[in-house]
């Protein structure tokens, strides 16, 4: 895996994605809605898992707007966003398959939108995530309305914010794209069982 280039490495992450989640009840039913239910919480969810970073690491602490890597507690706060983050991309590549749009989250896309990062001189890296949460909204609420262009639509919207986000996180924090596959390829294969998808650390 260490040989791949960044391409090959996110064609093998994709389809690890695909194997698990075809074993899953949630993600694999016949009944969609259940599978959209499950790709707008599960994205809510991880979401939220990296907001509770921003908001218990980055806002009450005494370093409002410090430099991060002066920070004490660099490598900790830095390891968290790899651990969440990695699981939003699981969850975002995940969903996307499942709804049957696997082309949105592609490498090229996200290359695109780094070098808007790059060329912009007011990203909010807090803001970016909180952006990102509203465009998991406006996914709710289109597919409530069972609208297949809005939901493509929303889709593109969250690759799109998430694909800031991945810039401002490699930006802030020294974390690129090739980490994150590999630190959740590494976590999953220890944490699921490659031929049931049954979880093997005890936990639903």
């Amino acid at each position: 895996m260490d040989n791949l280039n960044l391409e090959e490495l996110f064609n093998q992450y994709k389809q690890s994605v695909y194997e698990l989640a075809d074993k899953l009840p949630q993600w694999n039913s016949e009944d969609k809605n259940r599978v959209l239910d499950s790709a707008i919480s599960s994205l809510f969810e991880e979401a939220g898992e990296i907001a509770g970073i921003i908001s218990k690491k980055r806002i009450r602490k005494d370093y409002w707007n410090a430099e991060e890597k002066q920070l004490y507690d660099y490598k900790e706060i830095r390891q968290k966003f790899i651990d969440e983050t990695s699981d939003f991309l699981w969850v975002f590549v995940c969903s996307c398959h499942c709804l049957g749009y696997d082309s949105i989250p592609n490498l090229e896309h996200f290359n695109d939108v780094r070098k808007e990062y790059e060329e912009s001189t007011t990203t909010n890296f807090n803001h970016i995530l909180f952006d990102l949460i509203c465009d998991i909204t406006a996914f709710h609420i289109q597919a409530s309305y069972a609208d297949g262009f809005a939901i493509v639509s929303t889709l593109h919207d969250i690759a799109y914010t998430f694909g800031l986000f991945l810039a401002a996180l490699e930006d802030k924090y020294d974390i690129t794209f090739d980490v994150l596959i590999k630190y959740n390829l590494s976590k999953l294969n220890v944490r699921y069982d490659s031929t049931t998808g049954k979880r093997l650390d005890g936990k639903e």
